[in-house]
């Protein structure tokens, strides 16, 4: 009966061990899919922030033109009116 007990121990330690070691490799495929997942997420970051880049470069220069049509506008009303 002892010997079965031990046995029986020496089968659960196995067994605990077999789960803690698929246990930490299920967690290091994580860990490493999770660092892919970063890095698709920081590209996609630095794209939009290009993005941003460029439709603020666009809002300046549409601003820029709103203004010298106004200022155009504004000689040609005065022009009109002399």
């Amino acid at each position: 009966m002892g010997m079965f007990s031990e046995m029986l121990r020496e089968l659960d330690r196995n067994t605990v061990k077999y789960m803690v070691d698929d246990m930490r490799e299920k967690i290091e495929k994580q860990e490493a899919e999770i660092t892919v997942l970063q890095g698709k997420v920081e590209e996609q970051e630095s794209v939009l922030a290009r993005k941003d880049t460029a439709l603020a470069e666009k809002d300046a220069a549409l601003a820029e033109k709103d203004a010298e049509i106004k200022r155009l506008r504004e000689m040609l009303r005065d022009k009109t009116k002399a």
